[in-house]
């Protein structure tokens, strides 16, 4: 039996164990864990007396495992309450309760962090409550103002509200028509004479709010009464003229309110006559002066107009509004007030109706006819703002998603109202897209930085009275037959819409349209014409109200566009010599199209133009968006046109999995480079397709203008930059005294020190001369240098102060001192100038609680030298020295940050970094060293510039404080533990093993030797000049054995479990490998202040599957008791993903693992243990790089 075979029985014996373990659990109960729907939920508590079983603990004989508060599971959900069931999510829960603590812990999986949950000793009931300042729904939001829009923001459960426009105290509204009850909600149509196919209906074809609107035209969507869907709808000679009448409710105006009419419309109608002659008079409302002939004009009234009346007990109705004052065709919607004073009387109740009348004669009705939406009849609210005249406009409400233009009575040319209309769609926040409609769930969608969203009203999928999911059709071929199917449009007897048995998205057949040999779509008998074809489904209804209709497929495209670079793409092919218009008539190339067959036509409802014309020979999934066809009896159809009879050798197109289905998400995509996602976010968004919808993350710094690139910063200059088709946004400063982070690099000077081992250029070492203060000559062997131990991370080498043996160490009766210079640079004049970079200092002070000395004892100092200063005494302005740090950084590396002073601001200097050790004393620290010094300029101060802006007014004594970087790189305050009486002390569990000695320290491997080996490297990956490394140093992979050429394993030498492993024309014998790598025991201190942790650094270069690396830890318990107990545990294990993603393999990781649950533990240790499984691959990759493994624990 090989390793995998054994694996694999271990595996299967193991779970099948596990399941007959949970078998035995559930004997001797009728209940069986799940909630069969029948009865209660589990509560998690023990049961009652229904069942003897203890529901909330394993075992009911063992007093230590108990149901109580703390050790329950949350009930199930059992969709009969909360928010999944469509009731209050502030349901009740049965179980005897005591504390709102109780409550709190059993509901804990239930609540959501809008909820709390409490206690009603009453009942003994938990029950879940809304926090305050907190929302479930709209209800909860409800402020009792008539003059807000209040929302419960799903996404925070929190209310917002927006003001009602021109809404006040008292205000009535008399009548709200926005056509979404499927009915015509009390008006009436009439057609004189009765024509049949043209009339009032309600329609989904356009709509200004919600879905619906009263649509005044024919099935084909025109008012053309000689077009009907049995003609194709194609104009005939019959059209007959007609008069349209359509007839609002009856209303009762207020006597004491004064009140107004308004509505929206969308009008596309045979344009006005062409105003060329001359009427001296003019022409009255209505008419257009034509010029009929040489000698005379007259006033012709106009055909197919809109006319809108007020129509009262009068003998007549009053015309207040018609078509023909905007030329007729509104280009889409318009909004039309109406003023009602006029018609309103002091002493009592007016009852008015509209009246909408359409007249058309008998020719050039191929137009799309008239739609009516939203009609509003209210009480006005006269207040300041709310009303406007053509002298005085409507003041900007600050609303980017509305238009401020003044709405002007269509019966009052000089007087209208500020409505404050919203762009549709658009929105500020939530209460913006309240539709109306009680089967929504609406959402504001705004992006990261942007002033305003998009509405999304989805149908409430938790509320099956809304919307239920359900299929309308569906065909995957897998029958073999098309009889349901029927072809239309075809010019081909040889190439068609068939069955393909040789290719499938699943299974094993598709819909293809080529040839019955399966490859191409090439018919020579059609000359330059080029095979084409509808292929159309039964006739389906498609299903109407607050849902989503989606047809989906697979679809599989190889045409001539295949292998063609996606942005070359234009179809229909037109050289640059056609005129644009006369290219739109071309007809397009390999061109394949969603077609819906309603009404007689085809109407296209997508199109290879949005992928570029091709899969490439890929199955992609495809969604496409029906909501237009809702209520309507179609034909979903395939269309492929070759458009031409050249390059038709290509594949074909493949369709599978046709699905059409009634749905309460939004679908729009399938996948992320769908091109709706790819059009919505343009060049500068990242599309992603997120649950159906397209999401667009903003490239930073990307436009396509200027505009693009506001800032809203007065102190500089906007502009995009466009390359290559790409623009990228810069800035420059509008006058040399102001300050912006955005007009480039703010770093004024930085070194990282990476000058290959030498000092950087403009640097300069300087040894002082003579003795110090007290008389003791300076060290000579001592001194700045570049040294390669740097901040982990950041490269090879820093800024060194010390001696080449790597202490501070001098000659007895010597002091080291010294300093160093960097290049010259100048301080700007606006902002806040910055010196920060990584120090480590190694004094002796790491061995003694600080107290300030009167005298510098192993002080660091920065010192910014004025270069142009004469004055020797104010040369030098002091920055920062070590003792704000306490002179020590207990063996870490530290960020500092020091602020240059406004006296330096506009003047040339230079840094100064020197190091004093004072005396010749204890100078056994390995003294400072710095790197990734940079000097930087921010406009905005940060949260700290120096070490003073840290210190609190009551510092803890266990506490230093300075101003340093955190790791994202801003400036903040730092805190860390100090050592003192009372306070908790940083330490080394295990020490850091850098393997710079060339040994193991504490650490020792297996195997030790033999070629494939622990052993210790000089630098390959990691830091320093050594590091630790498994594998075979000569050959750089871990393939341990003979290395014979070999055929078969019985060719390998026996006895050494070699195999032949390896490509066929190069096997050779080799063996699995296995070792380990294991601490030193070590003890963790007790404190529970501190937080132990392993960390270490690591480059793997193994396989990222079979091979096993893992980290265990080891300890005894009760190690001077009478029967100690050796355990261990797994920490880390490469085959968790989350302990090893795929992604960090060949690089350098860092790894933290926490080890203070071991504190009451002894003898403690580590142990990395790998196994390569077998012998396979062991000679592609490197092996095993480790290094700074280190045992510490850190003061929290």
């Amino acid at each position: 039996m090989n390793v995998l075979d054994q694996t694999s029985l271990k595996h299967y014996f193991i779970v099948a164990l596990s399941l007959f373990t949970l078998a035995l659990a559930g004997c001797g109960t009728t209940d069986d864990g799940a909630d069969n729907g029948n009865g209660p939920a589990d509560t998690g508590a023990a049961d009652t007396a229904n069942s003897n079983e203890d529901a909330g603990a394993a075992d009911t004989q063992t007093s230590e495992d108990t149901a109580t508060a703390e050790d329950t599971s949350a009930p199930e959900d059992t969709g009969a309450g909360g928010e999944d069931g469509g009731s209050s999510p502030n349901d009740v829960v049965v179980g005897k309760c005591t504390s709102d603590q109780y409550c709190l812990t059993l509901l804990k999986d239930q609540l959501g962090g809008f909820q709390t949950a409490f206690c009603d000793v009453a009942t003994g009931e938990c029950k879940k409550v809304t926090k305050a300042g907190f929302c479930a729904n709209d209800g909860d939001c409800d402020d009792g103002s008539e003059c807000t829009t209040d929302k419960c923001d799903i996404a925070t459960n929190k209310c917002v509200s927006t003001a009602v426009p021109n809404c006040c105290t008292g205000k009535v509204s008399l009548l709200n028509a926005r056509f979404e009850q499927k009915s015509f909600e009390g008006f009436v149509g009439s057609m004189k004479p009765e024509v049949g196919n043209v009339s009032w209906n309600l329609s989904t074809n356009r709509a200004h709010t919600g879905k619906n609107s009263l649509y005044l035209g024919n099935s084909c969507n025109t008012y053309d009464t000689s077009m009907t869907v049995d003609s194709g709808c194609k104009p005939g000679g019959s059209a007959k003229p007609f008069e349209a009448n359509l007839l609002s409710q009856e209303v009762a105006l207020p006597k004491n309110k004064p009140a107004i009419a308004h509505f929206w419309i969308w009008i596309e109608a045979e344009p006005k006559f062409t105003a060329n002659g001359i009427c001296p008079n003019g022409c009255k409302a209505g008419t257009t002066c034509v010029k009929v002939d040489n000698t005379q004009s007259l006033c012709v009234p106009e055909n197919d107009v809109l006319s809108v009346f007020v129509q009262t007990n009068a003998p007549s109705p009053d015309p207040v509004w018609e078509s023909s004052s905007i030329d007729k065709s509104t280009s889409g919607w318009l909004h039309v007030a109406i003023n009602l004073a006029p018609y309103q009387k002091k002493d009592q109740a007016t009852a008015i109706k509209l009246r909408w009348n359409f007249k058309a004669n008998n020719a050039k009705n191929n137009f799309e006819g008239v739609y009516i939406d939203d009609v509003v009849i209210e009480t006005l609210c006269v207040s300041n703002g709310t009303t406007c005249t053509k002298s005085q406009g409507c003041a900007d409400d600050k609303n980017p998603c509305t238009d401020d233009a003044c709405t002007f009575f269509a019966n009052n040319g000089n007087q209208g109202l500020c409505f404050s209309d919203k762009e549709p769609s658009c929105c500020i926040n939530v209460a913006d897209c309240n539709d109306l409609n009680d089967c929504t769930v609406d959402k504001c969608s705004i992006a990261s930085g942007a002033s305003q969203g998009v509405c999304d009203n989805q149908p409430d999928a938790n509320n099956v009275q809304c919307c239920k999911p359900e299929n309308t059709f569906k065909d995957n071929f897998e029958s073999g037959s098309l009889a349901a199917w029927t072809s239309a449009d075809s010019n081909s007897k040889s190439v068609k819409w068939r069955i393909n048995d040789k290719e499938a998205s699943t299974s094993a057949k598709s819909l293809y349209f080529g040839k019955s040999t399966l490859n191409g779509y090439d018919d020579p008998t059609l000359g330059n014409a080029g095979p084409k074809g509808h292929f159309c489904s039964p006739e389906l209804s498609i299903v109407q109200g607050t849902v989503y209709d989606v047809l989906s497929f697979d679809l599989k495209l190889q045409t001539e566009w295949s292998g063609k670079p996606a942005a070359n793409y234009k179809n229909p092919l037109c050289p640059s010599s056609v005129p644009p218009e006369t290219c739109k008539t071309l007809p397009k190339v390999d061109h394949f199209s969603v077609d819906v067959f309603d009404a007689g036509q085809y109407k296209q409802a997508w199109s290879s133009d949005n992928i570029k014309g091709t899969t490439e020979g890929k199955w992609q999934p495809i969604v496409v968006n029906l909501d237009q066809f809702q209520g309507k009896k179609v034909k979903v159809c395939f269309s492929f046109d070759a458009g031409d009879g050249g390059a038709n050798n290509a594949g074909g197109v493949w369709v599978d999995n046709v699905s059409i289905d009634v749905a309460c998400n939004k679908t729009i995509c399938a996948t992320d480079k769908d091109q709706v996602c790819i059009d919505k976010c343009g060049k500068c968004g990242v599309p992603s397709c997120v649950q159906g919808d397209c999401e667009c993350t903003p490239i930073a710094g990307c436009c396509e203008k200027d505009g693009d690139c506001d800032d809203a910063d007065t102190c500089t200059n906007d502009k995009c930059t466009i390359k290559d088709g790409v623009g990228s946004c810069g800035y420059s400063l509008t006058t040399p005294s102001c300050c912006s982070d955005k007009t480039g690099d703010k770093a004024v000077f930085g070194e990282d020190f990476e000058s290959n081992n030498k000092m950087p250029s403009g640097w300069k070492v300087t040894v002082p001369k003579g003795k110090n203060i007290l008389g003791l000559p300076y060290a000579t062997d001592k001194g700045w240098m570049i040294s390669i131990k740097a901040k982990p991370g950041s490269g090879n080498y820093s800024l060194y102060f010390g001696g080449k043996d790597g202490t501070l160490n001098s000659a007895k009766g010597t002091t080291p001192a010294g300093s160093v210079t960097g290049p010259e640079f100048t301080v700007p004049t606006n902002g806040t100038t910055l010196v920060s970079f990584d120090v480590f200092l190694s004094t002796e002070w790491d061995d003694f609680t600080f107290k300030k000395p009167p005298l510098a004892i192993d002080q660091m100092f920065v010192h910014a030298i004025d270069v142009e200063e004469k004055d020797a005494a104010k040369q030098k302005v002091l920055l920062w020295d070590s003792y704000a740090i306490e002179g020590t950084t207990k063996g870490k590396w530290v960020p500092v940050v020091m602020a240059f002073p406004a006296s330096l601001a506009n003047k040339k200097v230079r840094l100064e970094l020197s190091f004093d050790c004072g005396n010749d004393n204890m100078n056994k620290g390995e003294g400072a060293f710095v790197d990734n010094l940079k000097v930087e300029t921010l406009c905005k101060k940060p949260a700290c510039v120096s070490d003073v802006d840290c210190a609190p007014q009551t510092p803890d004594t266990c506490k230093k404080y300075w101003c340093g970087k955190d790791k994202a790189g801003a400036f903040a305050c730092q805190t860390e533990f100090k050592p003192g009486k009372g306070c908790c002390t940083n330490s080394i569990a295990l020490p850091n093993e850098t393997a710079e000695s060339g040994n193991f320290g504490k650490w020792s491997g297996k195997p030790f030797t033999g070629s494939v080996k622990w052993q210790v490297i000089s630098h390959k990956y990691l830091v320093g000049k050594k590091e630790i490394y498994f594998g075979n140093s000569s050959a750089w992979n871990y393939a341990d054995g003979s290395g014979k050429m070999c055929k078969q394993t019985s060719e390998c030498p026996s006895n050494t479990g070699e195999l032949c492993v390896g490509p066929p024309a190069a096997k050779k014998c080799y063996k699995a490998v296995t070792s380990e790598l294991l601490s030193d025991p070590f003890d963790l201190d007790p404190d529970v202040k501190k937080i132990a942790s392993f960390k270490f650094k690591a480059y793997l270069d193994l396989e990222t599957n079979w091979e096993e690396l893992e980290i265990w830890v080891s300890w005894v318990e009760n190690p001077t008791g009478v029967s100690p107990k050796a355990k261990k545990e797994k920490l880390w294990e490469k085959a968790n993903i989350k302990d090893m993603p795929v992604a960090d393999y060949k690089k350098v990781i860092d790894r933290t693992l926490d080890l203070s649950k071991y504190k009451p533990y002894k003898n403690i240790q580590l142990k990395f243990v790998f196994n390569s499984g077998d012998p396979n691959n062991n000679d592609m990759n490197e092996g095993i790089f480790l290094d700074d493994l280190i045992v510490e624990e850190i003061c929290q």
